[in-house]
Order: C-alpha cells, then structure tokens, then sequence
C-alpha cells in the first residue's frame, strides 16, 4: 500500500505465505523494514522448496511460488529506488525555492494554491468562509515565533515536553474532523508523524515552504505549499476564543491561547498538513466529510478496515466479544485506531464506527 512502484497483481498465491506478507506488509513502517521481513519469507520458500525434493508436483508448486516471490521483492527494491529518486526531486525543488526566496528577500507564496476564494473552494459554509478574510502566516496570526511540532528553540521535530501532542489540535469551521480525527491518531506515534514532512521540510523555514507526502492509490503523492492559512482580523479590537488574540485561524489550529500559553511557542503542523491535503485534493471544500481510516491510510500508506458498531450493521458482534476482541488484537498488534460518529441526520459519511490502519 505505500510503494511507489507496480508491486501489486504479481501472482502471490493466496496462502498461509501471503497472509503472513499482508500482516508484516501492515507492521512495517518503510520499505526498507518491509525488505527485510521479505528476505526472511524468501527463506522460508527455500526451505519449502528443499523440502519438496521428492515430490515432483510440490516442487512445481513451490518453484512458481519462488518465482513469484522473486517478482514480488524485485517490485518492492523498485518502488524503494522510485522513492529515493521522488525524495531527491522534492529535495531539489525545495532548494531552488528557498534559494530563489532568499535572493529576492521575500517569503514563498503557492500560486499553484492561491491565497484566495478559488482555494476555498464551494463549500456550503463559503459564505462564512470569506467573511473577513485574509491569509495569514502562523507567526503573523500569532503575533511571535512558531514551530512545527514541539517548543524547541530552532523549530524542529522533537518531544514536547509539557504538553499532549494528540490533544494539540482544534478543528475550525472546516468540515473535516475525520481528517483531523486521523491526525490527533497519528500524532501518537511522533516518527509516523515526522514521516508525513519530507526530510528537509521538518524545521520551521524562515521563507515558508514546505514539502509534505500522503498516498493515493499505494503511491507517494508530495505536495509542496506555503503557510499561508486562512484567518479572521477581529476589527473591533476584541480578541478571539481560541486564540486570545484579535487574530485566528479559520481551520485547523494549535489548542494555543496567549493566557495560557504565551511562555510556548503555538504549533504549525497540523495547519500546514490541513492545507497541503486540501492542496492536494483541489480545495478546502473538498476534504469536509470522510472517515477516520482512509485518511489514516493516506497519511501512512497503509491499509485502513472498520468496525461499525450499529446494531443494524452488527446486532450481537457488540455484544459477544467479538468486536472487542477484534479492537484488543489490534492495539496489541500496534495499529493506529480511531472512532467516528454519525453525521447530520445519521449520515454514515460521518463515522459511526471504530477505524484504523
């Protein structure tokens, strides 16, 4: 589910082998860990195949085995080498960004996402939207230095020492709390949440470019995007709820208020991976409503699956253990698991289950 290159549809027999791949598949959190697991399985067909010796018809079966799994591992080496060489062209292009930023002394601004209504997107809340708005960049909104994922001095990934990251974030007037559902979810494993920046996008840049990753369809996507975020000016001189300040975020936003606060430094990343999501499926308007899993998937490239607890879908499995059990299996095997909720009116595109990846 996260390479980058065709290794799906090779012929792997669907045996006890295979159901050992999909659980290491699921386990693993790079290719690299992913090779490693499959070079032992390879070990595993070989004494298989030493085994079949003497039996003319077993030998056949487990040599087309072999021969499929040769496939399966070159795919997988492949996909690594593709990753390494999308990693590097993101890495070139970040560099001839920040190089052009630094040379005209101004900070980058993504006309590929404008900052304006055409972001947005038409949204049934647009009107809302677009009252007093303006684009803001985080230290702007807050009026002080931010940083991305902890108060550390220079801005760089790292454990935050007095607070919950998980509870970091508050969703705005954004229809997305599936998505950000699925962050709070991740932000529980730090090194998963380090992976969604491309290796040189996970410090605080003084010119405001950044490079993120999700997966569509088992394929590394990265968008590049500023950190111009979508803001409301009060123009009375009051201060907002959320922030203790006279400006806002209108979407996702650190759980941050100046009277609380002001000794931290407020967090950038959930606003950044909120902006480069929409980026990435065309607009703002465009992630409101989803579920907790697939964005868990799209986030890590994994494999999502669900549990929907209504008694419609589920009338005694609530009741006997066995979606119990199934959770407890679950955590213990270490995957990332979240809830939803139904939506307005009971509308399943609004949870109303147990998910993970």
């Amino acid at each position: 589910g996260g390479g980058v290159g065709d290794v799906d549809g090779l012929g792997i027999t669907s045996d006890e082998t295979e159901r050992k791949v999909s659980s290491w598949l699921r386990k693993q959190g790079n290719l690299s860990g992913v090779l490693r697991n499959l070079e032992q399985v390879g070990l595993e067909l070989e004494a298989m195949q030493s085994a079949a010796d003497d039996d003319i018809e077993l030998r056949k079966q487990v040599d087309d085995r072999l021969n499929n799994w040769s496939q399966f591992q070159r795919g997988v080496t492949e996909s690594k080498d593709k990753l390494n060489e999308l990693q590097r062209l993101v890495s070139q292009r970040l560099k001839e960004v920040r190089s052009l930023c630094s040379k005209l002394n101004r900070k980058f601004t993504d006309y590929a996402f404008p900052p304006n209504e055409e972001s947005l997107g038409q949204g049934p809340c647009f009107q809302a939207w677009v009252r007093n708005l303006s684009w803001l960049r985080p230290e702007e909104v807050y009026q002080r230095r931010t940083c991305l994922l902890c108060d550390n001095e220079d801005g760089t990934f790292g454990s935050a020492k007095d607070i919950d990251i998980a509870e970091e974030i508050n969703q705005g007037e954004l229809g997305d709390c599936w998505f950000l559902s699925a962050l709070s979810v991740l932000s529980t494993r730090p090194a998963l949440m380090e992976r969604v920046f491309h290796p040189e996008a996970r410090r605080t840049c003084p010119y405001g470019v950044y490079a993120l990753q999700f997966y569509k369809d088992g394929r590394v996507k990265p968008v590049i995007v500023d950190d111009l975020v979508p803001s409301s000016i009060a123009s009375d001189g009051s201060v907002y709820k959320c922030t203790g300040l006279p400006r806002c975020p209108k979407f996702a936003k650190p759980a941050w208020r100046y009277d609380r606060d002001h000794h931290r430094c407020p967090q950038s990343w959930m606003m950044l991976i909120e902006k480069a999501y929409a980026k990435l499926h065309g607009s703002y308007s465009s992630i409101e409503g989803g579920l907790v899993h697939m964005a868990l998937v799209d986030l890590t490239g994994g494999f999502g699956d669900i549990i929907n607890l209504r008694r419609t879908f589920s009338p005694t499995a609530n009741f006997d253990g066995t979606h119990w059990q199934k959770m407890v299996d679950a955590h213990r095997l270490g995957y990332l698991i979240g809830a939803g909720s139904p939506g307005v009116g009971g509308d399943d595109a609004g949870g109303g289950e147990i998910a993970g990846g």
